[in-house]
C-alpha cells in the first residue's frame, strides 16, 4: 500500500496516476487534478477534506469505501448518495471542481 500521501498535498497533478491500494485515508489532496488516476481500491474516507479536481463518480466508486466519503452536495448527486446530511458520512470531500 501506498503511504506517502499521509501528508498534505496540495494542487499535485496526479493525471492518469496509479493509486490503486493507496491508502489515503490521511491525505490531504486539496486541488490535486485526479483526472484518469487509478483509484482501484484506494482508501480515501479519513481525517481531512478534498477537493480534488478532475474526478468522475466512476472513478471513486472504484475506491475502498467510497461510499463512507464526505462529499460536495453536487458530487454526491452525481454518484447517487443521500443528502448531505446524512449522518453516516462524515469522512472527506471529494469531487470538488468536477
Amino acid at each position: 500500500m501506498l503511504s506517502a500521501f499521509s501528508q498534505r498535498v496540495t494542487k499535485a497533478i496526479l493525471i492518469e496516476a496509479n493509486l490503486s491500494r493507496a491508502d489515503l485515508k490521511d491525505a490531504n489532496l486539496s486541488r490535486a487534478d485526479l483526472s484518469s488516476a487509478n483509484l482501484s481500491r484506494a482508501e480515501f474516507w479519513g481525517k481531512y477534506g478534498v477537493e480534488a479536481q478532475n474526478i468522475t463518480p466512476s472513478q471513486i466508486k472504484k475506491a475502498k469505501n467510497w461510499e463512507k466519503a464526505k462529499y460536495s452536495p453536487e458530487f454526491r448527486k452525481k454518484l447517487g448518495l443521500p443528502h448531505p446530511n446524512n449522518r453516516c458520512c462524515a469522512g472527506t470531500v471529494l469531487g470538488i471542481g468536477s
